[in-house]
C-alpha cells in the first residue's frame, strides 16, 4: 500500500518536473521565431490635407480647324462692281460681300412684271367676260395659264437680280479677295473664304 503511494507520487513529480523544463524552452523558441520573421518598420510621411484643382494633360499633335468654313463664290456670271469688305475683318450675318453689275437683270425685271400686268389685265377680263357669258371658260382659263407663267418668268427674273448682291450666310472672319472689282466672273468662281473660329476644332 505504502509502495504503490510512493510510486505513483514519484511518477507524477517527475512529470511536472519535465513539463517545467519544456515551457521555457518553448517560450524561447518562440521568441527566436518572431524575432527572426518579423517584418521591418515602414517609413511614412505625413502632410497636411489641402483642397486642390486636379488637371489632367497630355501632348498630342493635331489640326486646328474653325468651326464653320465656306467659300463665298458667285452663283451668276456677272462683272465685279464692290468688294465691301476688309480682308482678315470680321463681317456679321447678312453683311455685304460683294455686288455685281446687276443693269441688265433689272431691265429684265422690269419686262417680266410688264408681261405680268399685262397678264392680269387680259385674265381680269377673260373671267368678265366668262362670267357674263360672252367668251367660254376656256379662254378664260388660257389667260390664267398666261397669268401663272407670267408671275412665273417675274419671279425668276428677281431671283436672278438678288444673286448679284453675295451676303454672309453667318458672322465670321473673311479671307484674302480672290477678285478684283472690274474683274469678269463666271458662275462658281470664288471671292473670298469665310470662317468662323470663335470656336474651333481640334
Amino acid at each position: 500500500m505504502h509502495r504503490r503511494t510512493w510510486s505513483s507520487r514519484i511518477r507524477r513529480f517527475a512529470g511536472l518536473a519535465a513539463m517545467s523544463a519544456t515551457l521555457p524552452l518553448a517560450a524561447a523558441c518562440q521568441k527566436k521565431t518572431e524575432g527572426q520573421f518579423a517584418p521591418p518598420p515602414i517609413p511614412v510621411e505625413v502632410a497636411p490635407v489641402t483642397a486642390e484643382t486636379v488637371r489632367e494633360s497630355f501632348r498630342s499633335l493635331g489640326t486646328v480647324e474653325a468651326d464653320e468654313r465656306v467659300t463665298i463664290a458667285s452663283e451668276i456670271d456677272g462683272i465685279v462692281v464692290e468688294l465691301p469688305f476688309q480682308e482678315g475683318s470680321f463681317v456679321g450675318k447678312g453683311q455685304l460681300l460683294a455686288r455685281l453689275n446687276d443693269a441688265e437683270l433689272k431691265a429684265e425685271v422690269g419686262r417680266a412684271q410688264a408681261l405680268r400686268d399685262q397678264a392680269r389685265l387680259n385674265f381680269e377680263r377673260a373671267r368678265s367676260l366668262a362670267e357674263q357669258q360672252i367668251t367660254s371658260s376656256q379662254e378664260r382659263d388660257n389667260a390664267k395659264a398666261t397669268l401663272d407663267v407670267a408671275e412665273a418668268n417675274l419671279n425668276l427674273a428677281r431671283a436672278r437680280l438678288a444673286k448679284t448682291r453675295v451676303f454672309a450666310p453667318f458672322a465670321g472672319s473673311v479671307g484674302r479677295r480672290l477678285v478684283s472689282p472690274g474683274a469678269f466672273l463666271r458662275a462658281g468662281d470664288v471671292i473670298t473664304d469665310l470662317a468662323r473660329i470663335d470656336t474651333v476644332k481640334i
